[in-house]
């Protein structure tokens, strides 16, 4: 198998991970010392941090990502993805709304070892916080 079919593979097990709600299976998909250059403030370093945020999302929206589509270039990958589901918990001062939602994500990743070892993450928040509000949003 070709490193970037590994690296494919590694990818759709951590989104299937991600929608199976299984915290353990990162374990073996992200590195230890991952760079996450999307998690918050105040989360531990590393995959621990990684999964202290999914289960924060988990917690605040009943919802899927769908692989629109993969590039692969050696140890990185481009990724389009659509994360869609229903707000239940409170998310940037919005209490949970029962409202559905979707919006387009973008992620590059960084492999070493079939790991998971670099991330960068870009969404339209304000279209997400749009959606999410019961009021319109500027």
């Amino acid at each position: 198998m070709s490193r970037e079919s590994t690296n494919t593979d590694v990818l759709r097990r951590f989104v299937a991970a991600f929608n199976d709600r299984d915290p353990e299976a990162y374990d073996a998909l992200v590195a230890t010392d991952v760079v996450d250059h999307h998690l918050p403030p105040g989360l531990p370093a590393g995959r621990e941090g990684v999964r202290t945020f999914v289960s924060g999302l988990w917690e605040t929206f009943d919802a899927r990502i769908t692989v629109d589509e993969m590039v692969a270039s050696g140890d990185l990958i481009a990724c389009r993805w659509t994360f869609a589901g229903t707000h239940i918990g409170e998310f940037a001062g919005i209490a949970g709304s029962g409202r559905s939602f979707s919006i387009p994500i973008m992620t590059f990743d960084r492999f070493v070892d079939g790991r998971i070892a670099e991330r960068w993450e870009a969404f339209d928040s304000a279209e997400l916080l749009r959606q999410l509000s019961p009021v319109p949003v500027a």
